[in-house]
């Protein structure tokens, strides 16, 4: 979303526009969104909030803020969770509802608020003090440089390790004999080096950091992931017949998977899916729910017969339930 518009999100304390839609409308809603900043109009929208953050009470205290709520009413907002919860609150809170339908579905709690359904219609809608002087981005901005010094840390830290490395592999072979004292060879004296043997590094702690952090490698590619388990995990998430990336996993946005013949390998991949709240289980190579633990949303966890013996911790953030 941040490549689409180029505005960050509204982060002062003025009268504010909260707009409420779905990830899958994004090419219908951005569009408007930049359309209020062209006539710089305060707008708090979702740019993307990574996995493991505090999501839902994040969105939440938005939606207090805020003056007025814009609510983009489509089929995949009616089937969103988040959504839904977004509405709830919005009417609750007593803000002021402004209902646009993208495809003219009607939310039967909206039925009281007049539909619109063009830019002109919404503009005519949005009240004068909404409109600012272009100030009170200087937060989201902050976030933003604040994740670039992270990645310029992280990289950084990769260096070091690297620089580290070869000083000991060049200490070891004797590179920096001449500079340091007591180290000084004769030159009579030959020292006969052993031939290198050829080694091979499977599992690279450093290379793997680096592919999740970049997100845009395959998957079946960079993992030891079986070609079972990469099935598995392309009928559960309904994604295209394209190479499966990390970028993929992060972006799905279901609340509810079921997973059928896949190993712990797959669940080891679920921390990624940024949405996922509900996960059916019916494998038989299953051995250990511990992974689960780093799912930032999961909630609800249901067990097939199939699935036992396995190994279930003590303490899990999750609720389990036995399906026959």
């Amino acid at each position: 979303m941040a490549e689409l518009i180029r505005t960050p999100a509204y982060e002062g304390k003025e009268p504010y526009i909260f707009v409420s839609y779905s990830h899958r409308d994004s090419g219908i809603v951005l569009p408007l969104i930049e359309e209020l900043f062209k006539r710089r109009y305060r707008v708090w929208y979702d740019e993307g909030i990574a996995p493991g953050s505090e999501w839902p009470h994040y969105i939440e205290a938005h939606m207090k803020g805020c003056d007025s709520a814009l609510i983009f009413v489509s089929q995949n907002s009616m089937n969103s969770v988040y959504c839904e919860n977004e509405l709830v609150n919005g009417i609750s809170y007593g803000k002021n509802i402004i209902n646009y339908s993208l495809d003219g579905s009607k939310h039967p709690q909206l039925a009281e608020y007049e539909e619109i359904n063009s830019l002109d219609d919404l503009i005519s809608r949005l009240d004068q003090k909404l409109i600012g002087d272009g100030s009170g981005y200087e937060s989201s901005m902050v976030n933003r440089r604040h994740f670039s010094i992270w990645n310029f840390l992280f990289v950084l830290s990769l260096l070091a390790i690297l620089l580290l490395g070869a000083a000991l592999y060049g200490l070891q072979k004797g590179y920096f004999d001449k500079w340091l004292p007591g180290k000084n060879v004769p030159e009579q004296i030959v020292i006969e080096e052993k031939p290198e043997e050829n080694v091979t590094i499977e599992n690279d702690t450093i290379a793997q950091a680096i592919l999740e952090q970049l997100g845009q490698e395959d998957l079946f590619e960079t993992i030891e992931l079986e070609a079972d388990d990469y099935a598995a995990l392309r009928e559960a998430t309904e994604l295209s017949d394209k190479a499966l990336t990390y970028y993929d996993l992060t972006k799905c946005d279901k609340e509810e998977l079921y997973l059928n013949g896949c190993s712990d390998a797959v669940l080891e991949l679920l921390k990624y899916f940024p949405a996922l709240k509900t996960l059916h289980l019916s494998c038989d190579k299953i051995t250990d729910l511990t992974s689960l633990n780093s799912c930032p949303s999961l909630s609800n966890v249901y067990l097939n017969k199939k699935c036992f013996p396995l190994a279930v911790p003590d303490k899990h953030r999750f609720t389990i339930f036995y399906e026959h």
